[in-house]
Formats: C-alpha cells, structure tokens, sequence
C-alpha cells in the first residue's frame, strides 16, 4: 500500500462530537483548547516525538523548518500509517499542514519549548555546586541544588533555602562555572518584568496579594509592612511587600558619613544621611572614579532590617559593581556580611555577586537585611552606566535597637 498524505481539509471526529479541521493553528483556532485537552493530546510518545522531530527541523533551519508527510513519519519511526495518521490527527492545533510540508504552530512551538526546559520532569536533580555568598540567616556557606523541581539557593537548612527559576535546560547546557551569572541574568530579567506588572509565567497582569502582618518563625516576632516616607514623584506603595519587626525605625538620620576618598567631586558626605531627597537637584555627593564606597557610623549596634539607597534619583542610570556591607566593628573584617552585590565578576575584588543592576528612580533601591547585627554599613560602587563617577543622595538604614527576647535570652 502507497504512503497516503492526510488531506489537509478532513476533520478529526473527537469523542465529544465536534470536528476539527488539521493543519489549523492555533491563533486561527474557532475556540481556546483547554488546559486539560492540551495535557490529554501530548501525553503519548508518538506525539512527542512528532513535536520534537518538527522543532528539530525548525532548530536545523527556522527559514525552511517544513517536513514532507514521509520524512516526518521517518523521522518518529511509525510504520502504520493509520496509527500515525491518528496521532497526527490528535495534534492539530500544534502542528500546520501546508502545501509544503508540515511545522510547528507557535502553540506548538510553546508546548515543545516547555517539554525540552525539563520542568516537568519531577525527578531530575542537580548539584549542589558552590555559589558565592552566604546565608542571610546562619551565615553558613551555600550552594545552588535543584530537586524537587526546583533550583534552590541554600545552605542546606530547608527554612533558608530561596527558590529560583532557572530550568534544568538551563544547568544542562552551560558548564558548571557559567551558571551562577547565568541565574543571575534570568533573575534580573524576571525580577525586572514582575516589578513591571508583568507574570513571568503567563505574561498576564501580575497581582501581589500581601498581609498586613506576618510573623518570624525563628524569633517570633510580629512583622509589618515597612513604610518608609517616599520623595516627591515616587510610587507611595512602591516597597509594601517588605515586612520588619513593628519596632523598625530609621537609625540612620544624621549620622556620620565618611568615604574611601579624601577627595570629593561635588557635595557632602552629611548629605547621605540628612533625609533629603530632591530628583531635580542631581546627586548630592559625587565621589571620584573607580571603586569607591562610603561608610555610616549608626553609634552603637543594631538589628538591620533594610537599606535603601538613592544614588542619582532624577536619572535613569544603573550603577556597577554595588555593594552594600553590613559589620559590627570599624574593619569590616570575617564578621562583616554582604546584604547585596551585582558585581558579577568579580572585578571590585570584595566578591563575585547574584544581584541584578537596577535603574534609577524616586523609588530607590530597597535592599532587605534579615535583622543581622551592625553598627557600620559600607555601600561599594564603581561608576555607572553613563560616566565613571560615583553618586550618592540618600541612604537610609532601618533597624531595631530593641533586641526580641529569644534573642537576649541566647
């Protein structure tokens, strides 16, 4: 018997009694396919391998990614035409049928793309491999480690342990020593698009639901919203997410500033901690070129729960190799901890870094500091993306002077 092309315009009879005609792609599609039929269509191995041999082709050449009706059935390795006609059939909204040949459809081409990022294979694990930092919590050394379907930043402690998105296609396909900046680039890009109201999934509205207290499991204190007083221009609501203890305030008002340099360029160092923020006067400290950083003296040790920095709020730069320290003594020595650091490579020389740039605004920067203990915080920079100088107009540091009684009690 001759190999029989199926006719493009005959209808595939579903057990609800509706007809749909093949080689219609999705966008064209009369009606949504649910989420279950999608799932229902893919789950036999043929169909798979009908939908990897198309992305193939695709991936060979993206101008000419057709397969005749006989190189694809080659290609899966089906010798009934019935049973693959069958299953072609079952894959109509993912696959286009044309005069030349057979594609994928762009539904097609995102069901194929989630099938080979490996997430939904539950058992596939990976690592540990050693990540730089530490843990915000013990302070223990930690590594990157997927399992469970999902990549972790962890010292080994569940509780501790920060969930990332990085799929397994992703830790497969790039040598162990790439990883880190490769998280760290889809890190930026996700937290980038979420701040912008964007799903990261599903590309919808992104809707963050928060409470109006919450409670810390390792010192039962009750936490709420930090409402820190925002500059004029600035989203009012911008950092609601962030919760402290209720004790929280702000310790660093008028406290001493001194710098890496004895040289300014502009400004003064009290005007990083004087509590004005004005976007259309430009920065209010400029330091010289090169690596630099600043340091506030709060007088006496604290919990740090967050710092937020200001370098040029009337601009729309990004500043490099930021680092911000946190240490109970003045040398800044094997008790000093990292709160944030975008220095990816390394090239300040204080640590290579996970966290993304981020552009200037009203807003800030807020970065978290889980409660550690400090009496000195050393912000690093090293220019930025529009000059090499460094700019300072606010920093503030919140914290509790109040120590939670589990706390003295240790």
């Amino acid at each position: 018997m001759a190999d029989r092309d199926p006719d493009p315009t005959d209808g595939t009879d579903a057990p609800d009694g509706t007809n749909t005609p093949r080689g219609t792609d999705v966008e064209d599609a009369t009606s949504a396919t649910n989420a279950t039929d999608v799932f229902d269509r893919v789950t036999h191995s043929t169909r798979v391998n009908v939908l990897r041999a198309l992305a193939s082709a695709h991936a060979t050449d993206p101008t000419d990614p057709w397969l005749q009706y006989n190189e694809l059935r080659d290609a899966v390795d089906v010798r009934d035409n019935g049973n693959f006609n069958y299953h072609l059939d079952e894959l109509a909204d993912f696959v286009v049928k044309t005069d030349a040949g057979y594609r994928l459809s762009r539904a097609g081409m995102e069901l194929v793309s989630t099938i080979a990022s490996g997430v939904l294979d539950t058992d596939y694990t990976w690592g540990p491999v050693d990540a730089p930092g530490t843990c915000p919590f013990c302070d223990d050394d930690v590594v990157l480690h997927y399992t469970d379907g999902k990549l972790h930043l962890t010292c080994g402690t569940p509780d501790h342990a920060m969930p990332l998105g990085a799929p397994p296609s992703l830790l497969e396909t790039h040598p162990e020593s790439d990883v880190v900046d490769k998280v760290a680039l889809l890190e930026y890009q996700w937290s980038e698009t979420t701040r912008q109201g964007v799903c990261t999934d599903c590309h919808g509205e992104h809707r963050l639901h928060s409470r109006d207290t919450r409670w810390n499991k390792r010192t039962g204190e009750l936490l709420r919203p930090l409402d820190p007083t925002m500059p004029k221009g600035a989203d009012q609501n911008h950092h609601d997410g962030v919760f402290v203890p209720e004790h929280t305030k702000l310790l660093s008002a008028g406290k001493p500033v001194k710098s890496s340099s004895s040289r300014l360029i502009s400004g003064c160092l009290q005007a990083v901690t004087d509590g004005v923020i004005r976007a259309d006067n430009g920065p209010q400290l400029t330091l010289p070129r090169g690596k630099q950083w600043i340091e506030i003296d709060l007088g006496k040790k604290a919990r740090i729960h967050a710092v937020m920095v200001w370098h040029a709020p009337g601009s729309d730069r990004s500043y490099r190799d930021v680092i911000v320290q946190l240490s109970p003594n003045r040398n800044f020595g094997q008790k000093a901890r990292t709160i944030f650091n975008n220095d990816i490579d390394n090239s300040s020389g204080v640590g290579r870094g996970l966290d993304p740039e981020w552009t200037e605004g009203p807003n800030g920067k807020l970065i978290e500091a889980g409660g550690l203990k400090a009496r000195y915080v050393r912000l690093y920079s090293s220019g930025n993306s529009d000059n090499d100088r460094n700019h300072y107009t606010e920093v503030r540091v919140y914290g509790t002077t109040r120590l939670p009684q589990r706390d003295s009690e240790n």
